[in-house]
Formats: structure tokens, C-alpha cells, sequence
């Protein structure tokens, strides 16, 4: 079988899918990874067969983007970020697409793989990594019917002045009529939905798609050593263990974040690791016991700490979740608060808002979290829920029984 898979985003949304595409190729499977250039690497690396949709200078310009992080501003050229390799992505599948031996396994915001699905019946699998992406249009069934009515009104709105119109427009030239982005989550494939997080992580709600399986959370991260550095191990041998901060692979703007990380390690006594490729941000020395690393594989890298401060984001999320250490985030954006909210009603941590992310909070956060023996117990209650699970071949499972359909949804 032929499988076409088609990630969105940064490294931590790339990374399950090429979990995903690992697992297919041992089971005897051809994978192509369609994506930005930036990934190619990535595809060489796992023996992949690649197709570029886009440049790495329109990579690192669209996450470089200030406004992209921003709470209000983001959305938009996010949105114009998800539809520019749309056309790309639609090329890539019909010139691979081979009727009765191929499976596209696509991310919900690859919308190129959505509407290949529609125009040319091309088998399709949604990879869901965030539960936020199933409640995004889900109107509570308790409003009144007038206020459901207009409140859909006014999502539908939105999504058609972001990313709406070049979505359209493209569909016109293939002969397509507007899309109905409310109905049914249209940005979901029909055939399935696969959701890559356990039930007890987002329990399924009424008015949840039927066609959604739930597998597990994807723990990979692309780590092919069994060791982390020497220097790094050195450190980390060299007193208690330390907190990590980080707030993603491709954050640039983070000034705000890193004054604060560093006191707080220093109000507690704490050691501290700042997770980061772009040390411009950080000052130019830090006090005793804090260090820089630019990239440490964090299966490898948490299970040796003593908590972390992040972002919020899936990955990052689930590799805490799997090390068993608490959890401080200050979600910006996206599908971030979500999970942060997930991660508090657990049990395994806290949040604050980025406007709240200042040294006296982020101290008595942590105090609290790591001193709790309550805390403690959940996360390693938690932990032992990934023990000895196995969501990739439960998901390969799911894209193999597409493989010969028209098409069209399941029952």
C-alpha cells in the first residue's frame, strides 16, 4: 500500500506523523511525507519518500511571524499559512493516487488533502493530535435555538474571512461548491478521524463526529540515541534535578517568558535547564546552576527533571505526561489553553496566562506543584496509563482498513 502522509505545522505537530509513517513502513507500507521543505531531512532520514509543498524561507518567515503567537492576531496568518500549500498539496496526491492502493493520512489543517478526498475519492484519514480540534465548532446543545443559530452564524463567518476565501476560490477552479465548514466538521475527513490522545485525556462528547476512533498519544519524538550528550548527562549527575522551560521549537519572541523562568529558579533554589534554538532571546550570562541547551529529545531528557514550564503544546504535553513530572504552562494560542486546562483538571499541573507569567507567580506555581505529594502521585498515576501502549499500531491499523475504499464514508 501507498500511503501519502501530509503533516501541518512545527516540529512537535510534524513528529507524530512521522511516528505514524515509521510504523507503516515497517509494516511493509510505501510512505510519502508531503510537506514543507523544511521537512525533507526528516523524510531522508526514515527512508520516506518527499514531495515539497512550500519553501523553507516561507517557514521560517510564517513562524518567525510575531502576530502568530499573538492571542488575538494569530489566527489569521495562521490560516494563510494552512492555505497557501493547499494547491501543492491537491498536485502532490493526484499525482501519486493510485485507485485501490493508496491512503492519504493527512493533518485536519493539510485542507489540500481534504479536498482531494472530495474531488477525487482518495481514501482519507484525519491524524487529530489536539481534542481542540473536534470541539472547534461544537455549539453547545443547551443555548436556545436562536442563539446556536447565530453564534454558528458568526463562526462560519470567521472562518470564511481567514481561511475561507482562498479555500473557495481554489475549489471553484476544480468545480467545487463552497465548502460548509460547520456541518459535520468539514475539515474532518467523513471516511475517518483518527484521534491520537486516550479517552481519559478528552472523554468523547455528544455531537463528536461518529466517524472518530480515539488511539493514543503518539510518544515520539525522533529520538534515535539511547543517551542524552555528555555534557548534558554531566549536568544532570551534578546536583537535584533541575525544571525545564520551554515554549516550543520555533518560538522567537520569548523575552517575556525567559526573565521570568530565570528568577523563578533562582527564588526557589532551583536548578534550571532553558530549552531554546534561539538563545538570542536569553541574556547574554546566566547565574550558576542554569544552562542553555538548544534541543534535547525529552523521552530522554524528562524523566530525569523535576517539572517543567511550557507552552502548552500537544507534544510537549504528553512527554511531561509520560515522564511523570507536574506541569506549569502558559498557553498562548491555538489549541494551548485546551490542553492546559486538561492537564489542571488531571491533576498534574497549572497554568498561567501569559499576561500573569511573572516571577512571583510562576515561584508559588511551581512551589505548590512541586511540593505536592498529591501532585506526585497523579502524574505517576498518569505515567503508568503510557505504560506499555502502543497508539501507533492501533492507528496503522485504522489507515490500512481505508486502503481499497472509493472513498466514500463508512458506516
Amino acid at each position: 500500500m501507498n500511503v501519502l502522509l501530509l503533516p501541518w505545522g512545527t516540529l512537535g505537530d510534524v513528529y507524530p506523523h512521522i511516528g505514524v509513517g515509521i510504523a507503516l513502513r515497517n509494516r511493509g507500507h510505501h510512505v510519502t511525507l508531503i510537506a514543507n521543505q523544511h521537512f525533507e531531512p526528516l523524510a531522508s532520514a526514515n527512508a520516506f519518500t518527499f514531495v515539497g509543498t512550500g519553501s523553507e524561507e516561507q517557514y521560517h518567515n510564517t513562524w518567525g511571524n510575531p502576530d502568530i503567537w499573538h492571542p488575538r492576531k494569530g489566527r489569521r496568518p495562521l490560516a494563510r499559512w494552512a492555505s497557501r500549500p493547499m494547491p501543492a498539496q491537491f498536485r502532490a496526491i493526484a499525482d501519486a493516487y493510485k485507485p485501490g492502493n493508496t491512503v492519504v493520512a493527512a493533518s485536519c489543517c493539510a485542507i489540500g488533502a481534504r479536498i482531494a478526498h472530495e474531488k477525487l475519492g482518495v481514501p482519507l484519514a484525519s491524524l487529530i493530535l489536539q481534542p481542540f480540534w473536534f470541539g472547534i465548532a461544537q455549539i453547545p446543545d443547551w443555548l436556545p435555538a436562536w442563539m446556536k443559530g447565530r453564534l454558528c452564524g458568526v463562526l462560519d463567518l470567521a472562518i470564511r474571512k481567514t481561511v475561507g476565501m482562498n479555500v473557495s476560490g481554489f475549489r471553484a477552479q476544480l468545480g467545487l461548491p463552497p465548502a460548509q465548514w460547520l456541518e459535520r466538521n468539514w475539515w474532518l475527513s467523513p471516511q475517518r478521524a483518527i484521534g491520537m490522545f486516550p479517552a481519559w485525556y478528552a472523554p468523547p462528547r455528544d455531537g463528536w463526529p461518529t466517524q472518530v476512533r480515539l488511539t493514543g498519544l503518539p510518544l515520539f519524538d525522533g529520538c534515535s540515541e539511547s543517551t542524552l550528550p555528555a555534557d548534558l548527562e554531566s549536568y544532570l549527575q551534578q546536583g537535584e534535578p533541575p525544571i525545564v522551560f520551554t515554549i516550543g521549537s520555533e518560538m522567537r519572541h520569548g523575552r517575556r517568558f525567559w526573565g521570568p523562568a530565570i528568577e523563578a529558579c533562582q527564588a526557589l533554589g532551583r536548578r534550571g535547564i532553558l530549552l531554546t534554538r534561539y538563545p538570542d532571546q536569553l541574556p547574554d550570562s546566566l547565574p550558576s546552576g542554569v544552562r542553555h541547551v538548544n534541543y534535547a529529545p525529552f523521552s530522554l531528557l524528562l524523566p530525569n527533571t523535576a517539572g517543567i514550564v511550557h507552552h502548552g503544546g500537544i507534544g510537549t504535553t504528553a512527554q511531561a505526561m509520560a515522564a511523570g513530572i507536574p506541569q506549569l504552562i502558559t498557553p498562548m494560542i491555538y489549541d494551548q489553553p485546551d490542553n492546559a486546562a486538561r492537564v489542571k483538571r488531571l491533576g498534574i499541573g497549572d497554568f498561567l496566562r501569559p499576561r500573569s507569567f511573572r516571577t512571583g507567580a510562576v515561584v508559588r506555581k511551581l512551589r505548590g506543584l512541586l511540593e505536592s505529594s498529591g501532585v506526585t502521585a497523579k502524574c505517576r498515576a498518569v505515567a503508568e496509563k503510557l505504560e506499555d501502549t502502543d497508539p501507533f499500531t492501533e492507528t496503522c491499523a485504522l489507515v490500512e482498513q481505508l486502503a481499497g475504499s472509493d472513498g466514500a464514508p463508512e458506516p
